[in-house]
């Protein structure tokens, strides 16, 4: 059932999660405004959302790691009068390395799109929610934001900011009728980590990762929709990931360090 009186705005929104979510909001009678990159992809997307679901789907071509992307995708659906309710901000991508190994500019770039890009968006979108009176955020952060993970270091060091100024935001928000969601996935089905050409490592990676197995977006996606506005922060997993995730910050460092250390001697021969 639609929550809030206007579009959502999903980003990431030609795939993965995102698709999904999309998708489910359009199910829920949601018109949409999606956001990406990928102009094929967004028009397939357009054309079966639309079709199947008979909702006003709108789509907007735009690389949001760009300093001005933010300003750019507001002014668009100013223009265009439409009013967004809802803002889903799922836009991202991995990368599986040593940080001695990685490239400056996929890490920086991944920077701009989760944290600096995401904080942008949430901006420029929330005055208009809070006059209106009701509105909705949600945040898609990661199993990764609240453990160490070698190998993952800029993507976690992203998402444990997501997960941070998204569990602060809910409750500066509370008094004012819009809901904030932070969404911690372990792992998804998903194609989101296909830059740097290390999609393959890092699938090896998370197969391994604990034994924790792979989840379907859909679900996912269901899951996202049905808690928001009940939960400040959701784990989408088994009882394991969610054990892990929240006894992890009262586990002494040395001993996370012993466990990430023996974990990654095991699987990768790597001495620490």
């Amino acid at each position: 059932m639609k929550k809030y009186n206007g579009y959502a705005l999903v980003t990431g929104g030609d795939g993965g999660i995102g698709y999904c979510i999309a998708e489910q909001l359009a199910m829920n009678g949601y018109n949409l405004v999606l956001v990406a990159r990928n102009k094929a992809a967004l028009e397939k997307v357009k054309e079966q959302i639309a079709s199947k679901y008979k909702v006003d789907v709108i789509i907007f071509i735009k690389d949001l790691s760009e300093i001005t992307a933010a300003k750019e995708v507001y002014d668009y659906v100013q223009e265009k009068e439409i009013h967004i309710a809802l803002l889903v901000n799922n836009a991202g991508f991995g990368d599986w390395s040593l940080f001695e190994d990685s490239k400056c500019e996929i890490d920086v770039k991944m920077i701009e799109l989760m944290c600096t890009s995401l904080t942008a968006l949430t901006y420029v979108f929330l005055p208009d929610m809070i006059k209106n009176g009701e509105g909705g955020i949600i945040l898609i952060s990661s199993f990764a934001s609240r453990i160490h993970f070698p190998k993952f270091a800029v993507y976690a060091a992203c998402k444990a900011f997501v997960s941070s100024f998204g569990i602060t935001l809910n409750f500066e928000l509370q008094s004012k009728n819009i809901d904030v969601l932070v969404v911690c996935p372990a792992v998804i089905k998903t194609p989101f980590y296909k830059e740097g050409e290390l999609k393959g490592k890092l699938e090896q990676g998370q197969k391994k990762l604990l034994g924790l197995k792979f989840y379907s977006p859909e679900k996912v996606a269901q899951q996202i929709v049905k808690s928001l506005g009940k939960k400040i922060e959701i784990v989408i997993g088994g009882l394991l990931e969610k054990f892990f995730f929240y006894i992890h910050p009262f586990t002494p460092l040395i001993i996370q360090r012993w466990m990430m250390r023996n974990y990654y001697k095991k699987t990768y021969k790597l001495k620490y």
